[in-house]
Parts: C-alpha cells; sequence; structure tokens
C-alpha cells in the first residue's frame, strides 16, 4: 500500500535537553565494546573530506567564525578576520606567536595523515605558540605544582595564577610531557579525541600504540565533567555538511563513551538516557528504509509492519524542535510512504515512525539540495 504524504516539514526522534547538555540523539543504544564500535565506523566515518587548504579556510570563515573573529581553543585568545582577505592567512600573522592556525587534536605525526588530516572533527584554530608548544604531548591532567607553563589569551607563565585558574591551559615538556587544556573545553577535546581514534584506529596505532591509552582515563573524565553545549552541537551538524552528512557521534549521545571505551557512566547522562528513552520496537531496523538518504525533494519512508491501524509521523530537527506530527493508516506487510520534503532547509532530521502502542522506530536523514 502507498501512502502519500504532503508534509511541510517531518522527522521525529526522542530528544531531551537538560542542563548541561545540549542535545541527545541515541546511537546504537542497546551494543557496547568492539560490537559498538565497529558499528560506529561503518555508520559514521566519513568517506568525504575537503581537501586540506579548503577544509582550514571552510573551518575558519564557516564553522567556528564568530562576528569575523576566531578564538584559540587553548588560551581563549581572539583575532579579527580581515573580510575579503585568505581567512587563514589573515590570522596567521606570518607565523608570530599570536597568530592563529589549524590544531590537530590528534597530532599529525602519529596517525592524522591522509584523510584524517582534513578531517574538520578534531580541528581547530589555536594560537601559534600554544599549538606549537602542545606539540604531540597527549593531554592529561597536570598538578599546578608540576605545570611548567600556563596559557591564557596572549600570555604565558611560569608560575600559577592567584585567580582564575580555570581559564588557563598547562603545559608541562620533557619526556613525560603532557597537556592539559582550559575546563571549558576538555569535553569538547575528550569528543574529538574518541572521535579520531575510533574512525583511524588503525593509522593512530601503528605510530604508536600506546599514546590514546596514555589519554583514556583522563579523557573520560572530561567528556562527563564538561558535557555538550550548544556551540558544539551546532559545529557537529555545521561540519557534516562538508563531510557527506557524517557526525561525529559522541556529540550525539553522551552514553557511546562509557559503553565503547570508558564503563563508566555520570549521573546527568543517565537521566538523559531515561528521559529520551523509547518503549522498545517489535519492529526491526532493517523493517524501516528512508530513500534516497541522503535526499531532497521527494523521499520514500518504508516500513514492514505486523499489525494495521493508525500510525505517527513526526519530525523534530537536532535541536530537539518538533515541526510536524502526521497521522495515517498502515496495513499488515510492507507500507511505502510517499514525503514531499520540498519545503524543507537543508540539515539533518530523525524520522520516526510509532505505532498506536507507543513503540517507535527512527533514522536519520540528510536534507540536502
Amino acid at each position: 500500500m502507498k501512502n502519500i504524504l504532503f508534509v511541510y516539514l517531518l522527522v521525529c526522534c526522542s530528544y531531551t535537553f537538560l542542563k548541561g547538555q545540549s542535545g541527545h540523539v541515541n546511537v546504537f543504544p542497546d551494543q557496547t565494546g568492539q560490537t559498538l564500535l565497529n558499528a560506529l565506523v561503518t555508520e559514521y566515518k566519513t568517506g568525504t573530506v575537503l581537501d586540506y587548504s579548503i577544509a582550514r579556510d571552510t573551518l575558519f570563515s564557516k564553522i567556528d567564525a564568530v562576528s569575523d573573529s576566531l578564538e584559540c581553543i587553548y588560551t581563549g585568545m581572539k583575532l579579527y578576520m580581515q573580510p575579503g582577505q585568505d581567512p587563514t592567512e589573515s590570522v596567521y600573522l606570518n607565523g608570530l606567536p599570536n597568530g592563529i592556525n589549524t590544531e590537530h587534536m590528534w597530532p599529525q605525526g602519529l596517525g592524522a595523515s591522509g584523510m584524517a588530516q582534513s578531517d574538520m572533527h578534531h580541528l581547530y584554530p589555536s594560537r601559534s605558540k600554544a599549538n606549537s608548544d602542545r606539540g604531540n604531548f597527549p593531554f592529561g591532567e597536570i598538578a599546578d605544582s608540576q605545570t611548567q607553563t600556563w596559557y591564557l589569551r596572549t600570555t604565558e607563565r611560569s608560575s600559577p595564577p592567584s585567580t582564575e585558574r580555570d581559564l588557563y591551559s598547562e603545559g608541562i615538556r620533557g619526556v613525560n610531557g603532557k597537556f592539559e587544556p582550559r575546563e571549558s573545553v576538555k569535553g569538547n577535546i575528550a569528543r574529538s579525541m574518541f572521535y579520531f581514534y575510533t574512525m583511524y584506529k588503525p593509522q593512530a596505532d601503528a605510530e604508536d600504540p600506546a599514546y590514546f591509552n596514555k589519554m583514556k582515563t583522563d579523557l573520560c573524565t572530561w567528556h562527563y565533567q564538561d558535557p555538550v553545549d550548544k556551540v558544539e552541537w551546532e559545529r557537529n551538524q555545521k561540519i557534516a555538511t562538508y563531510q557527506g552528512g557524517k557526525l561525529n557521534p559522541f556529540v550525539l549521545d553522551c552514553s557511546l563513551v562509557s559503553r565503547a571505551y570508558c564503563n563508566n557512566i555520570d549521573q546527568a547522562c543517565e537521566a538523559i538516557l531515561l528521559s529520551s528513552a523509547e518503549i522498545p520496537s517489535e519492529m526491526l531496523a532493517s523493517d524501516f528504509r528512508i530513500y534516497p538518504n541522503p535526499g531532497n525533494s521527494m523521499v520514500y519512508i518504508q516500513l514492514n509492519t505486523e499489525s494495521r491501524g493508525l500510525f505517527t509521523i513526526r519530525v523534530k530537527d537536532l535541536l530537539g524542535s518538533e515541526v510536524l506530527s502526521a497521522r495515517y493508516d498502515f496495513v499488515f506487510g510492507q507500507n511505502i510512504a510517499e514525503v514531499d520534503m520540498s519545503e524543507i532547509v537543508n540539515g539533518h532530521y530523525i524520522i520516526s515512525v510509532c505505532d498506536e502502542r507507543g513503540k517507535v522506530i527512527f533514522k536519520p536523514f540528510l536534507r540536502v539540495e
């Protein structure tokens, strides 16, 4: 049976917006360990990245620019980008210490080569001197008494600041060198590192198989101490539009870190999972297709059901705003809904189908031209 739906906007899922966490989308909620990691690579690893020079310009001008200014991920230093100039060259300042260049959270010399070099999910603007000092050192907590250099905006100091220590990044050099980012970005960096190691593990381990494990415990802690905020949530979506629609899943689902790497979870994330939980569906994911995906003006939703009755299709964007709820009859067996998406703006959505018993199944959808 073909149901033709003409909608203004369509998509739905369970999203939660609690204090400290900008959003939540369940990602493979029943999977753990290597099975989960394999699924993440299959579903979220991009096969499309920009040329490196274009990626840097895009990162600066389209992803991270705020009022034509860039902020260093480590120090909070801001630089204005001159309109009409090459964005990378505009803030590079010929390599001066207080210029801005591109930081690879996973160092280029330790596996961030090839496509990984241009993958913007782990690239950030950084003050050149802080970037250089971090080098290839792993991230981690540093005792204040051991910190050799404190970084804030354009300044560096060798003694602990008397106030506002959380605003500073810290570094120590030598054989046991380490770099500790400022408190407000620790979670962002942790989620970028989990993303990189998941998607590019073979080439990372080929360079240094011990590198990730040196950081893992602190990265696990940082992920929960500094949850996803609105800026990080939206940054994830913006990057995906340039990388084949592929998001960083560790931004979407706060429990992924625990299920994939850390075997721990905090109360805030647990509350999100409980409040966003759906009644388990008897419908298998293989019974639910959205095609083409990515798609544009006309999209088809195919669902095989074991009963007939009223089914509800809802639409939410990735910020949790429901834009439409439509109900229609499905019969036993295969149903195909022809959906007019012409009024939907480009971006990421979740399409879900719910039956009369409250059982739900959903999948992501990317709207493109």
